[in-house]
């Protein structure tokens, strides 16, 4: 029967013991957060106290040191990936303790999870840029990102709801770009690999009229990982209706095209952060519900202009931060999805194409935030911001030759495509989301070994209204090498347009769904050991309630 997500009301409950691994092996990931050229060079000659008080920022959104982060941080640098071989984003983290990557039955898009949580409680941000969307999420024809562009990862275990809204419940990764963060010198390069996968990449610094200038591209094809398909999803409907019309036995392909531009100018207090991401000519190998799809020749891309502006010293015991961003991203199936192959059959009758879906959407939004830290309580660092963000899911075409037609008509068996764009039929409503949120910290420096970190964030949905998110962090210096930490923290997700209203193969939305919601106590314990190894102990409770799942009924 039908599949309807619906909101669970019985709670789920995962509680996970990490038993102690270590953190990061060869940890002279530290490297990222030396400010200046000379600064990288001597980092090797760092002493022990000097690694432990450099520099992060993703934990509070002001600079702390990695000892005292209220939360359980990694951090990988170029020099880190450079030393593995890794030509893509998804093969970094699989070496990630604590992160599974893993690959998804349609498009075979790769969907990464913290703590036994779903790939949907996972942020991943570029540049600080959220990278989800209204309906797909983490992108239909998602390929993550060339290692060639990448200047260092940022990883937080645990809940991140309280700094950066939804999505962030079981961990969150920000992926700082060459662009955004430093281009070392001019350089360009050639790369080949299995699979008949080829890149040239470039990348390039300079200075104009005190302007710093950054430039980074990357071109790639890649004929795929192509696996061998006994069966599919059409097999047992031959078998059902004495029919031989599936693609299987045969290979499902994976083949795509990349690009990626990115391109900043910096003066100041003012940097501009500018990028372009697409794929082409993208197979999906499987549809959803488990077809061979050797038609789909999909497209996406994605465009990104930030501007940002940060002055620590606005006023005597004020620093102040803003930043302006605008995104625009599309999607096409191009002449497929070929939801079932030509000559299927069903009780309907018989259709001499198949099943033939075709799929484009486009959305654009734009977000402003901005926020002070006051210092002028002594021992205290309170930062106090808020923001607007409007998502807007602006086009929406379907051309379809089975299912609902435009006017509510079952559409019948081996007729042409028709457009039901623009009708309740669509796939996904022409639809606009519209999201404010407050926030407040405070790191209160309890004594030289003690810290304290106390805060939360208030966001408020168009759509299904608020929720407010709370987060406290004890930490302690135990000793010179000994880090102890004390977390809890709440989060959310907000339930994408894909649950909410859009109909596909392998889902009936439900439009009164609201967040998901988790709480998550962390122990954590790290231990230096030297410059070039950190162990870590990570004992956790993550649990989960609101749960949006499918209803078996």
């Amino acid at each position: 029967c039908a599949e309807k997500r619906e909101k669970l009301n019985r709670e789920f409950k995962m509680k996970k013991r990490v038993v102690a691994t270590p953190f990061l092996a060869l940890f002279l990931a530290l490297n990222a957060y030396a400010n200046t050229d000379r600064e990288v060079e001597q980092l090797l000659l760092l002493s022990m106290e000097d690694l432990l008080s450099l520099k992060i920022k993703i934990s509070t959104n002001t600079d702390q040191t990695l000892s005292k982060a209220p939360s359980v941080v990694s951090v990988i640098t170029a020099e880190d990936i450079r030393a593995t071989g890794a030509t893509n984003l998804r093969e970094i983290l699989q070496s990630v303790p604590g992160i599974y990557v893993r690959a998804n039955l349609f498009g075979f898009r790769p969907q990464v999870t913290f703590r036994g949580a779903a790939a949907a409680h996972t942020l991943l941000m570029v540049d600080g840029a959220p990278m989800r969307d209204l309906v797909w999420t983490s992108g239909i024809f998602s390929r993550g990102l060339p290692t060639s562009m990448i200047d260092r990862i940022e990883i937080i275990r645990g809940p991140g709801s309280a700094l950066f809204g939804s999505d962030a419940s079981a961990g969150v990764i920000n992926v700082i770009t060459k662009a955004a963060g430093r281009i070392e010198q001019s350089e360009a390069g050639v790369r080949v690999g299995s699979f008949d996968s080829q890149s040239v990449w470039g990348q390039h610094k300079a200075t104009w009229n005190g302007f710093d200038i950054g430039v980074t591209a990357d071109l790639s094809h890649t004929d795929g990982y192509n696996p061998f398909i006994p069966v599919d999803g059409q097999t047992a409907k031959d078998d059902a209706f004495g029919t031989q019309v599936s693609y299987a036995p045969g290979n499902a392909r994976y083949g795509w095209n990349g690009q990626d531009f990115r391109f900043s100018a910096s003066k100041d207090n003012w940097r501009l952060l500018a990028g372009y991401a697409g794929h082409s000519d993208l197979e999906i190998g499987l549809t959803g519900a488990g077809v061979l799809d050797p038609l789909t020749q999909g497209r996406d891309s994605r465009t990104d202009i930030a501007l940002f502006y940060n002055n620590e010293a606005f006023e005597p015991d004020w620093g102040v931060n803003a930043e302006l961003r605008y995104y625009h991203l599309d999607y096409t199936s191009g002449d497929g999805f070929q939801e079932r192959p030509p000559g299927y059959v069903n009780a309907t009758g018989t259709y001499p194409d198949g099943l033939i879906n075709q799929m484009r959407s486009a959305e654009r939004g734009f977000s402003f935030e901005a926020s002070g830290l006051y210092s002028g309580i002594k021992q205290h660092a309170i930062r106090l911001g808020g923001g607007y963000s409007l998502k807007d899911l602006y086009r929406v075409e379907q051309f379809i030759n089975f299912g609902t037609g435009p006017n509510g008509s079952p559409l019948p068996a081996g007729g042409p495509l028709v457009d039901v764009s623009d009708t309740p039929y669509a796939f996904a409503p022409e639809k606009a989301r519209r999201i404010s949120h407050l926030f407040v910290q405070d790191i209160w420096t309890l004594s030289q070994d003690w810290e304290l970190t106390a805060g939360a964030r208030y966001d408020h949905y168009s759509d299904f209204g608020g929720t407010l998110n709370p987060r406290v962090a004890l930490v302690w210096q135990s000793t010179d090498r000994l880090t102890t930490k004390l977390m809890y923290g709440q989060a959310f997700r907000a339930p994408s347009y894909l649950e909410l209203y859009a109909q596909t193969a392998a889902n009936i939305p439900n439009p009164d769904l609201t967040p998901e919601r988790s709480n998550t106590w962390d122990l954590s314990l790290t231990y230096a050991v030297s410059k070039e190894l950190r162990l870590g102990l990570d004992l956790y409770q993550f649990r989960q309630t609101n749960l949006i799942a499918p209803d078996a009924a």
